[in-house]
């Protein structure tokens, strides 16, 4: 979001909580983001991060594969996308922000944000910013929601994941995995894991559970006892693992006078098909779009400015938050994501909700997604589960 207002001749300055590099997930992006990319003028590079194409969803019990290529969408679709190491990730693009224009300073934490009719305070662990509009950008830590106590749970998805980076992969274990350019979905009784590789023969490997006491030695066990995760990381090393609670949520106030909660900070959803980094940055250079413009002409201060923002990021987070119900709550597994020979239409449809291309009219997999029977709604996200 900073560096789209700075292009647009914004005064942008991000307060980052963090130092880098830092170990996060939502390390596997959609290929609605390569888009964006081109319009922010940033290019990741092979360097630090490796092209995806796709994704493989394997049954860890009775070894059901099925491939998902971007390519296979519907048509339009863009084909590539990217597995990224978050560190460098995030960095390089905080680095492209201040090349943009916009001013980055480290180390500050947001601790309460203060609105009046003309500006927006900020207090920070090092004094208050003063500012005209406010976009929270801290993910699930969601600091505006949180604050407003504006944030509804989302039941029914996992309820959290434990992940982490194996180094040393074996050099054609990697060399298989890279070539096609897929991430795996394993499915687990208990939930979902994930293998996605990383630059520098590694791999990030977590698991999302609906079960509780999930913890590290857990983790650890069931990476050993797998079938699809052992062999990859023989003669692996592992970091510490890391857990993460608190999925899912929507944010009841995401949108107001002056301010604007973007990506996880305004919907944090189960992170199973990779939705939150790429919808976070299609919904930040939306909202950029129209705050710029709002401040140009002195209306930033009106309530409804981003209407239509959140109508259109509404769109996205229902279809994934739909399909992310199904694949819970009904037999979608077996019936399209492992079977042998699906509808071909209706893969397509699903490969390009997959690839993050949610605002189309021809898609009719997402249409009776979202207009079947008892659809799943941000409205009663609970009703249904």
């Amino acid at each position: 979001a900073a560096a789209f207002l700075a292009k647009r001749g914004i005064d942008a300055l991000v307060l980052e909580r963090a130092s880098f590099p830092r170990f996060r997930i939502g390390e596997s992006l959609l290929s609605c983001n390569e888009p964006v990319f081109e319009r922010l003028g940033f290019a990741p590079t092979t360097d630090e991060h490796v092209r995806k194409r796709g994704a493989v969803f394997v049954d860890d019990q009775d070894g059901r594969r099925t491939q998902f290529g971007f390519a296979d969408a519907l048509p339009g679709t863009p084909a590539g996308a990217w597995n990224v190491e978050r560190g460098a990730f995030d960095r390089a693009l905080l680095e492209h922000a201040a090349r943009c224009g916009a001013t980055v300073e480290h180390g500050r934490r947001a601790q309460a944000v203060n609105f009046t009719q003309q500006t927006v305070q900020i207090e920070t662990d090092a004094g208050t910013v003063q500012a005209r509009y406010v976009i929270d950008a801290t993910g699930p830590s969601a600091v505006l929601g949180r604050q407003f106590r504006s944030i509804e749970p989302i039941r029914g998805f996992g309820i959290a994941s434990v992940y982490a980076h194996w180094e040393h992969v074996d050099e054609g274990t990697y060399a298989r995995l890279t070539a096609g350019g897929e991430v795996t979905i394993v499915i687990e009784p208990f939930g979902w894991g994930w293998v996605i590789p990383l630059a520098g023969r590694r791999l990030s490997i977590g698991f999302v559970t609906r079960e509780k006491g999930f913890d590290a030695a857990r983790y650890r066990h069931t990476v050993q006892h797998s079938r699809v995760i052992s062999p990859l990381v023989r003669g692996a090393t592992s970091s510490d693992p890391t857990t993460v609670g608190n999925f899912s949520f929507v944010n009841r106030a995401a949108y107001g006078a002056r301010y604007a909660c973007v990506g996880d900070a305004g919907t944090f959803l189960d992170p199973v098909f990779s939705s939150g980094v790429s919808l976070g940055m299609l919904g930040a250079e939306l909202v950029a779009e129209h705050v710029a413009a709002a401040l140009r002409s002195d209306d930033e201060a009106d309530p409804h400015l981003l209407a239509t923002v959140r109508a259109r990021m509404r769109l996205a987070y229902e279809s994934f938050g739909a399909l992310i119900h199904r694949f819970y709550h009904t037999r979608i597994i077996d019936h399209l994501f492992l079977h042998p020979d699906p509808e071909p239409l209706l893969r397509a449809g699903l490969v390009s909700i997959l690839a993050g291309d949610v605002w189309r009219s021809d898609n009719s997999f997402q249409t009776a997604l979202l207009t079947g029977r008892n659809p799943w709604s941000l409205d009663a996200p609970n009703g249904s589960s």
